[in-house]
């Protein structure tokens, strides 16, 4: 039910978001948010980087993954797979659905 209504099901939040137990809704994490934005960013500039490059980059800025592990390409593509949840939407019976929980990312 919290799915179909846009709210978040269960599990382990997206990197860049926590939850309360039992709200159903995903919250910003601000520190972990300014990584995946960041994460985008490289991903979008001018001479793209690689998955690996990015994560040398994230961790030679001192930015660690949830577990404060090193990132790895595998982190990287993760969060570059959930665009649309760092847009605030979510994906309920195959369809794309409005979130209830606040972007991250611009919809531009």
């Amino acid at each position: 039910m919290k799915a179909s209504r846009g709210g978040f099901a269960g599990g382990r939040p997206p990197f860049g978001y926590r939850t309360r137990r039992g709200s159903g809704i995903l919250e910003v994490d601000a520190e972990r948010s300014e990584t995946v934005r960041r994460v985008f960013a490289m991903k979008k500039a001018k001479r793209r980087s690689t998955l690996q490059e990015i994560a040398d980059t994230l961790n030679g800025e001192g930015r660690r993954t949830a577990e404060g592990k090193l990132f790895a390409r595998v982190h990287i593509k993760r969060i570059l797979d959930r665009k649309a949840v760092y847009r605030g939407e979510t994906r309920y019976e195959g369809k794309m659905i409005e979130g209830r929980h606040e972007a991250i990312l611009d919809r531009v």
